[in-house]
């Protein structure tokens, strides 16, 4: 873990939005000193890929000057659909060292060669054989968010990975490791399943169950506009509504909830070590649809609950934030405890 002298902000860089969030060290806790979610106009970012680095940057430093962050030190997030994690396990012997067997063994799932990413693991555990978690990422991709932060007259401390971020943020750090977490970040562009395994994230994958999938649902099939499409949902949630509605959002629904026991099977194949899923967190701009959590649970016979990324530096969630963006904030916040958690 790095530990900074100088204040520093959170940055989550994502298509549709921009979120900071700084941490003022108390002497005894922690409080927000800054935060904002800023809309990014559609085809400045598109799937992560930074399509104009000066508007963008100019995004960013309006951003900073309406939430009164003063630093120009930040640890900024890196899209998950750019990067790679995975749990490895690497038998023995290491006759060359653990890291270049690591290496040997990355590159058998990366589509780029080993002069083309940037990457690191970390020791999971180690006994017959080992276990390692492992983070890549474009080099192309890691220039041009650099570029991004220098054109934002910015330094940047770090780029972390938008899954170690809301891990960082919604598992709390007393968490047992015997005990299987998975979390459904709802975003939305895309949706993304992650499984904790107590020591790292043992498992990634992704749903076509986001935010506007659900929205051009309703689009096409009650033939109505963005807006009244996302009122609608917003509204009614899975409680309420008229029949095609409710048909809409139960299809939806079944969808998530296939791919969450899909991604519960190739969790549990992957690793006898892996303990069962004991809990999913929701999060996301799509985690506070009314009755969804309720829906989820009773399908999947696992406790369901919205996460609180406040739980590992303030408890319980601040006031003065609305409780209707506190998903939207997640990798942000884990973004602003880098160095705390």
């Amino acid at each position: 873990m790095d530990y900074y002298t100088e204040p520093y902000f959170g940055l989550d860089i994502c298509d549709a939005s921009l979120k900071v969030l700084q941490i003022k060290p108390k002497k005894h806790r922690m409080e927000i000193a800054h935060w904002l979610i800023k809309p990014i106009q559609p085809g400045l970012i598109i799937s992560g890929v930074i399509q104009d680095h000066d508007k963008v940057a100019h995004l960013i430093r309006e951003a900073l000057k309406e939430s009164h962050v003063k630093t120009a030190y930040v640890v900024a997030s890196i899209p998950e659909t750019k990067t790679f994690s995975k749990l490895l396990t690497i038998s023995k012997p290491f006759l060359n060292g653990l890291k270049t067997k690591v290496q040997e063994e990355m590159l058998k799932h990366v589509p780029f060669d080993a002069n083309e990413i940037e990457w690191d693991f970390g020791l999971v555990r180690q006994d017959a054989a080992a276990e390692v978690f492992v983070v890549a990422a474009p080099k192309i991709l890691i220039d041009s968010y650099i570029q991004l932060l220098k054109k934002a007259k910015l330094i940047p401390l770090a780029l972390a990975s938008e899954t170690m971020s809301l891990m960082r943020a919604l598992i709390p750090v007393n968490t047992h490791p015997s005990l299987g977490t998975l979390i459904v970040d709802i975003g939305e562009m895309r949706t993304t399943i992650l499984i904790w395994n107590g020591y790292a994230i043992a498992h990634s994958g992704d749903s076509e169950t986001s935010g506007s999938h659900l929205t051009s649902a309703l689009k096409e099939a009650l033939k109505m506009d963005d807006g009244s499409a996302e009122e609608m949902k917003y509204t009614y949630g899975l409680q309420s509504g008229p029949e095609p509605y409710k048909k809409i959002i139960a299809a939806y629904t079944a969808r998530l909830a296939s791919h969450i026991t899909r991604d519960i099977a190739h969790y549990l194949d992957q690793s006898s070590h892996n303990p069962a899923v004991t809990e999913i967190i929701l999060t996301g701009g799509g985690a506070d649809l009314k009755g969804l959590s309720y829906a989820l649970a009773d399908t999947l016979k696992i406790r369901v609950s919205i996460g609180n990324p406040w739980v590992n530096f303030l408890g319980d969630p601040p006031r003065g934030i609305p409780s209707s963006v506190h998903a939207r904030l997640a990798t942000v916040i884990g973004l602003a405890l880098y160095q705390y958690v």
